[in-house]
């Protein structure tokens, strides 16, 4: 099922319920799941953002937003560094595909040495399940203050807001802290554009495919970022490590070029005037 508000949602604070206890319970069931507890931590730590994203965007409207947010963030940051070393691979294959992945072959195998997250599974799987379990419990209380469209206008227009803001400055800065920074804002803003695609699908299926492939270009950069700074640590010739950092620059720089052109496509409008166009 789509994590997403339907056009026959009359009733937000119930649609909004509905939406967060059934992405509660996806998470439980993969903490309790056949999978492998990482495994199982990173498929609860995507519902956590799902989840994060949903109560941004009706905060403004709901009593107990603050502790429901904090909750799943803290959750969420616990268990981020378990796929530290998995992620830096997955980055290494997109940045050396081919032949380039035989000339850079040791720098891979320099990552793949490092040693992974020492990380008590069995208590992160459970301190998690209880986050998500009180969320679950806690849902049927929520109640938003407006009716309709009303319950997302401030969120959304917030949200957007500040994408908009972080991608300025980005484009102003440069920094990676300024690209990380939009990334994170623009990600909760493509959940927002999703989450309410439901209610107009012809008119919001374009700005989701942009939102996320924004969202997405901008996590690519992030892991550049991240992988960049891991060079100085790692067992290799020296010639070798600045060319691949060389590599690396150079499609972080290209990445940034593309990126800014698309998300000038998606910060367009005005927070007000993208609040009453949906």
């Amino acid at each position: 099922m789509p994590f997403a508000y339907r056009a026959s949602d009359t009733d937000i604070t119930k649609a909004t319920r509905r939406l967060a206890r059934k992405r509660a319970e996806h998470a439980l069931a993969a903490l309790s799941g056949d999978e492998t507890p990482t495994e199982a931590l990173h498929s609860a730590r995507k519902d956590a953002k799902k989840l994060r994203a949903l109560l941004k965007l009706v905060g403004p409207d709901l009593r107990g937003y603050t502790a429901e947010n904090t909750a799943l963030r803290d959750g969420a940051r616990a268990v981020s560094p378990l796929r530290d070393r998995d992620a830096m691979l997955e980055t290494f294959d997109r940045v050396a595909p081919g032949a380039a992945a035989v000339e850079f072959a040791p720098v891979r195998d320099a990552l793949a040495a490092r040693a992974p997250a020492t990380m008590n599974e069995a208590a992160l799987v459970a301190e998690f399940a209880a986050i998500f379990a009180g969320v679950k419990d806690r849902v049927s209380h929520w109640k938003l203050k407006h009716k309709g469209f009303d319950a997302f206008e401030a969120g959304l227009s917030t949200r957007y807001a500040q994408a908009k803001t972080a991608m300025k400055r980005a484009k102003t800065t440069g920094t990676a802290e300024a690209f990380h920074d939009w990334r994170k804002r623009a990600k909760t803003h493509w959940y927002h554009a999703g989450l309410l695609a439901g209610m107009a699908p012809e008119l919001m299926a374009p700005h989701v495919a942009l939102a996320g492939d924004v969202a997405e270009r901008l996590g690519d950069h992030h892991d550049l970022v991240n992988l960049a700074a891991l060079l100085p640590d790692l067992a290799l010739r020296n010639a070798l490590r600045d060319d691949f950092a060389a590599e690396i620059a150079g499609q972080r720089t290209a990445l940034e070029r593309h990126t800014l052109l698309q998300g000038a496509r998606l910060h367009a409008d005005s927070p007000k005037a993208l609040t009453r166009r949906w």
